[in-house]
């Protein structure tokens, strides 16, 4: 009998392929998200500023409210937008100052965030709301 080259080829695709290990692939790492941080702060900046805008409403009277609520509606939309991204952050959220300069602060902090982060898409987002703030009614 005769061994052609084609047997021999096969045979050792065969032998190799028996050698590989049955057990199972480690688990990968889970995946860390790019400026999990940033958008973590990001949104507790946005809780902040809600829960000052839910104040401020409580003690404006109705007539008035409307430009307050509209403010909130768009600070919400930030939120949304930012829990998407990011787990929520734990912990209560108080609100002091005046809504002015927690507006003036959270932009600064956020252009400073949008600067740091190393996702695209990410910056874009933190220097989209930093922008908002910046140009909010004060």
């Amino acid at each position: 009998m005769q061994l052609t080259r084609r047997a021999v080829i096969t045979a050792a695709l065969v032998a190799v392929a028996g050698c590989h290990s049955k057990s199972k692939p480690s688990p990968s790492k889970p995946a860390v998200l790019p400026d999990a941080a940033a958008l973590g702060t990001a949104g507790h900046l946005e809780k902040v500023l809600l829960a000052k805008y839910d104040a401020e409403i409580r003690r404006t009277p109705l007539h008035r409210r409307g430009a307050l609520q509209v403010e909130r509606a768009i600070h919400a939309a930030h939120l949304a937008a930012l829990q998407g991204l990011a787990p929520p952050a734990a912990g209560s959220v108080a609100a002091s100052g005046s809504t002015a300069s927690l507006l003036r602060s959270s932009a600064s902090e956020l252009r400073r965030l949008a600067l740091d982060a190393t996702n695209g898409a990410h910056a874009a987002l933190l220097a989209s709301i930093a922008a908002s703030h910046t140009a909010a009614p004060q």
